[in-house]
């Protein structure tokens, strides 16, 4: 990433900004996280960050060279009611809004704010191909992202780079997506679900990492990026390669009726998904650890 940099992240204590913030630990940066328990987050990281818990702690003349903006609840949480819907939005523009408006109020603007989005964005037509350039799609979670990305575009008129990265699926072994959806092939019961040609855009956790911090140190990323692996499977061939990476059976499908049953909208995460090119990453010549659904599950079951 280049040269000790000043950084302020919020959403810093979840799986994907926990690693973020060790890797900048490990690479000397100063990282000033945002966070609604400081306490709990300075046990976390040793007490080696600065802790806030409101930016009004922040004098005008603080200077940080980076904003890394990754706060937001958890979108597979529970149904989605209205009122799940609400604390959704609310907990991503929030947040968003009051780090625009420390922005405003500096003497020392940032030159990049790294913005947090999802592949949800592109709505749940599994039929589509889908890249950087495609249009917002249909459904709750495309509408979420949607309004979260346009909350920022105020970056523009103050002059401050942005890059908002589109975050498939994000495997590890000790978070994300993937512990989730190895849990019932580790007790034999491995599942297709739904029709099973539903894609499912994913990344390795090593890869969005360092996909982070290319978008960091280049700027010609401004603008939108994917961050998912270039080997975008059907759900299928997910479930039979994970059978026969763990070795054990794919004994069931579950039809789409009964997840919707059970999970209502948001099932459509689930049994709908579009095939999303990381097209913007390839050009700038981004070399994944794991391109390759195989070469993930190696590593991580």
């Amino acid at each position: 990433m280049g040269s000790h940099k000043r950084i302020l992240i919020s959403g810093g204590t979840g799986f994907v900004g926990s690693a973020l913030i060790h890797e900048l630990l490990y690479k000397r940066h100063s990282i000033t996280l945002l966070t609604r328990d400081p306490i709990a987050a300075s046990i976390q990281f040793s007490g080696k960050l600065r802790m806030i818990s409101n930016l009004d702690e922040l004098s005008d003349s603080e200077q940080f060279d980076i904003v890394i903006n990754l706060a937001g609840a958890s979108i597979v949480g529970g149904r989605w009611s209205s009122k799940r819907k609400q604390i959704l939005l609310n907990s991503r523009l929030d947040v968003t809004e009051s780090l625009l408006a420390f922005c405003r109020r500096a003497e020392h603007l940032p030159t990049t704010w790294i913005q947090a989005s999802a592949i949800g964005y592109y709505g749940t037509n599994s039929q589509d191909n889908v890249n950087e350039r495609s249009p917002v799609g249909n459904g709750f979670a495309a509408e979420l992202c949607r309004q979260w990305e346009e909350k920022t575009e105020e970056l523009y008129q103050l002059g401050i780079d942005r890059t908002v990265i589109r975050f498939g699926l994000v495997f590890g072994s000790s978070g994300g997506s993937l512990p989730m959806m190895l849990a019932p092939f580790r007790l034999g019961l491995g599942s297709i679900m739904g029709s099973g040609k539903q894609n499912l855009a994913w990344i390795h956790i090593e890869d969005l990492l360092c996909a982070i911090a290319l978008c960091i140190k280049d700027s010609s990323l401004e603008g939108i990026v994917n961050a998912v692996a270039p080997d975008c499977p059907t759900h299928e061939e997910f479930a039979l390669a994970t059978g026969r990476e763990m070795m054990r059976p794919v004994v069931l499908r579950i039809p789409e009726t009964l997840l919707r049953r059970l999970l209502g909208e948001m099932s459509g995460l689930f049994v709908h998904g579009p095939r999303v090119a990381p097209n913007r990453l390839i050009e700038a010549g981004f070399n994944y650890r794991f391109a390759d659904l195989r070469s993930a599950l190696m590593d991580l079951t």
